[in-house]
């Protein structure tokens, strides 16, 4: 029987600006509200999320991957703006948004994809809205103080750019105290 992992592709955040990116997050924390807080080392940017995958496709996974990144060259991005998914009704993600080379960051997000496919495996195919979780609402309890607290904040930015230089297969190991995550493979593009 094959093992599995619980898998995705992301964009790792350096820890000075994890710390900045949760003492936000912090500011948002209001009592009665009904969510789970991604820790700050938990903090990265998903590209492409495949759940429960056969342990024997990671390293197939990683070769079509880094081809399709073989001439991909670093960029930048920051983060700032607040907002939900969905963004009306009953929100279920608390998020931050990004900016900065958004272009470089869809092609990087469409060349995972496209290496995935080659390795024969099927990623989310949901349109990728780049966004940096900060929390996942379990109850609507709350959540009109949150968005008025958000609005408050503004669009102001996280101070600091986040230079993308590379991508990560991360594996995600469910806990009753939230998702541990670990790095499975780091595949870096050339300096530029």
């Amino acid at each position: 029987m094959a093992q599995n992992a619980r898998l995705f592709w992301a964009v790792n955040i350096t820890d000075e600006l994890k710390e900045k990116i949760d003492s936000f997050s912090r500011e948002m924390r209001l009592p009665g509200l009904d969510a789970r807080w991604v820790a700050r080392e938990s903090l990265h940017l998903t590209l492409a999320f495949l759940g429960d995958t056969d342990v024997n496709r990671i390293v197939p996974m990683v070769t079509e991957v880094e081809r399709r990144l073989a001439g991909f060259i670093p960029f930048q991005i920051q983060f700032g703006g607040a907002g939900f998914f969905p963004s009306s009704g009953s929100p279920r993600v608390f998020w931050l948004g990004v900016g900065g080379e958004i272009d470089r960051l869809k092609k990087l997000q469409r060349e995972v994809l496209t290496g995935l496919k080659a390795a024969g495996l099927a990623p989310d195919t949901r349109p990728f809205s780049p966004h940096l979780t900060l929390a996942r609402i379990k109850s609507p309890a709350g959540v009109s103080l949150l968005r008025s607290r958000a609005l408050e904040a503004g669009h102001n930015e996280i101070e600091g750019i986040l230079r993308v230089d590379s991508v990560e297969l991360m594996q995600s190991r469910l806990t009753p105290g939230g998702a541990i995550y670990s790095v499975v493979a780091s595949l870096n593009f050339k300096a530029g």
